[in-house]
């Protein structure tokens, strides 16, 4: 009888601390969820604004507006997903703002080109950009090194679109000091993620390859970048953000199965 009882009470604790593995699991993945919709819409905050001043300058038009469709409806997509689960009360603040900026920002994109609506733009971007970082704050509970490999890869990206952000809305004729130096800060960020990458040693042969390319490539972008004061190679600067995102493209993949399993 004792050992019946033993053998109950054994599956019991089992039972329980199986429960709490699974509660667990299911927590930090929901965390993750919530971590990945605020670095998206930091993301589109970035892309916004670029598409307005490329499309404005007729440079890519075309992509450029297919460029803000598209991320107005991904911006609708993660507010939603956000609005979905329980958030902290300072974060329903920021989740009522965000409602706010969505739409005057919308209505901004739909409005004719001029440098008066673009600099109204970069508010709206640097207001979600502030928002989506607090949320992001609140959830970076990484327990795992591919999960901060994973938010390592999306801030390369982000920065990314904000260094041809700052780029072409300073070609465009906003050249603010401010604007320029923010892109200077963005590419140094961009480079200290890049060692990070670099050392992994975790890598299949597809994102060897990528991280080698990046690599290479880098010290060219960089010098377009960091040349924004000249201002006169905006679809180089699109071109050369455009093949570094396309081989991030390709280890932010390999990250996000490892951290989240898709």
């Amino acid at each position: 009888m004792k050992n019946i009882y033993r053998l109950l009470l054994t599956k019991i604790v089992v039972i329980l601390l199986l429960s709490q593995v699974t509660i667990a699991s299911a927590t930090n993945e929901q965390e993750l969820h919530i971590l990945e919709a605020a670095e998206n819409i930091a993301f589109i905050s970035q892309k916004l604004p670029m598409a307005y001043f490329y499309k404005g300058k007729g440079i890519r038009a075309s992509v450029a507006k297919r460029n803000i469709n598209d991320g107005l409806m991904d911006l609708d997509k993660d507010l939603k997903y956000l609005e979905s689960v329980v958030l902290g009360a300072e974060e329903k603040n920021v989740m009522l703002f965000f409602g706010f900026t969505r739409d005057e920002m919308k209505e901004a994109l739909a409005e004719d080109y001029s440098l008066e609506n673009g600099a109204l733009i970069m508010d709206y971007s640097e207001s979600l950009l502030e928002g989506a970082e607090l949320i992001s704050a609140k959830h970076k509970n990484l327990n795992e090194i591919s999960e901060t490999m994973l938010v390592t890869v999306e801030k390369m990206e982000f920065l990314l679109e904000r260094i041809n952000k700052f780029y072409i809305a300073h070609y465009s004729g906003l050249k603010d000091e401010v604007n320029v130096s923010q892109l200077k800060l963005a590419v140094d960020e961009f480079e200290s993620n890049l060692i990070k990458i670099t050392v992994y040693k975790g890598f299949h042969a597809t994102q060897k390859s990528s991280v080698k390319k990046i690599n290479g490539f880098w010290p060219i972008a960089k010098r377009f970048f960091l040349g924004v004061e000249e201002g006169s190679l905006p679809v180089i600067v699109m071109a050369s953000s455009s093949s570094l995102k396309k081989e991030l493209g390709k280890i932010h993949g390999f990250f996000r199965k490892e951290a989240i399993g898709g």
